[in-house]
């Protein structure tokens, strides 16, 4: 066989060698056996690799399509997408919203959370995304017609107390951890980049918006540094619903406590 023929072959077959991970052939098979709707997904995402050379799409409503998996582990705990809790609260929270309120959505990732609050009604959502590979993701999933009408507003930034520059840590295994390079859990493996930041102040000022209907926050442990570049808005009390990650040993890591996080909210 020639090399140029091997190589084609090889490539073409990759795909079916059992179950991408790191935890070894028998564990991940043990898994599909004890799992038949894992296994039922993990034959669909072989199928699309194998004949389509591509990973499968989910539909998440009509806002987004998503196709541009890493890895089975990141299709497969993706698969319902936003959880219903959350749906609801989104939906509860956009009936006490006027109708002109926007929502802003820091740390967007792959763009789930952004879809959800378009269509749940806010006219206009500003979508944050620092991580180079989360950001050309987020813009090839999110709905064309929505970027094009403004709808959803993809800004290649972090968000923080200050506008600036920040070093910023990617693990390219997980894209939805990586975080501002301070934290005290940046391992030797991630790569340290320089991303912008804005606040949401500057933000806001700067796109007209005086009302903010609905904030999330998910940044790996830096949410109260968010919160602190949204002092004009809070102070205005021009935001009105946030709803932000909590994971205790993260504010650790990044010199917050859930005292600071609390004392800050309580002064607003």
């Amino acid at each position: 066989m020639l090399a140029s023929q091997k190589n084609a072959y090889l490539e073409r077959y990759t795909y079916w060698v059992p179950l991408i991970s790191q935890q070894g052939l028998w564990n991940n098979t043990w898994r599909l056996l004890g799992s038949p709707s894992m296994a039922m997904e993990y034959a669909v995402w072989l199928s699309a690799k194998t004949l389509k050379r591509r990973p499968p799409f989910r539909r998440y409503g009509e806002a987004i399509r998503v196709g541009n998996w890493l890895h089975f582990s990141e299709y497969w705990n993706c698969r319902k997408g936003i959880e219903a809790e959350d749906r609801d609260v989104v939906r509860l929270c956009k009936l006490r919203c006027h109708p002109n309120e926007a929502a802003v959505d820091v740390g967007a990732n792959i763009g789930l959370f952004s879809a959800l609050l378009s269509e749940s009604g806010f006219p206009r959502v500003l979508s944050f995304e620092p991580a180079p590979l989360n950001y050309e993701r987020l813009l090839q999933n999110i709905n064309v017609e929505l970027l094009k009408s403004n709808r959803i507003e993809v800004i290649h930034a972090a968000v923080g107390e200050q506008v600036g520059n920040v070093r910023f840590a990617l693990n390219r295994q997980s894209p939805g951890t990586c975080k501002i390079a301070a934290a005290k859990d940046i391992g030797p493996a991630d790569e340290i980049i320089e991303v912008p930041v804005l606040t949401l102040d500057s933000v806001c000022a700067e796109r007209g918006i005086v009302q903010i209907g609905f904030l999330k926050i998910d940044v790996e442990g830096f949410e109260l540094s968010v919160l602190k570049g949204a002092r004009a808005m809070l102070q205005k009390h021009a935001i009105r619903f946030i709803f932000m990650e909590v994971i205790h040993l993260a504010w650790e890591n990044a010199g917050y406590s859930a005292g600071d996080v609390y004392d800050f909210m309580a002064d607003h």
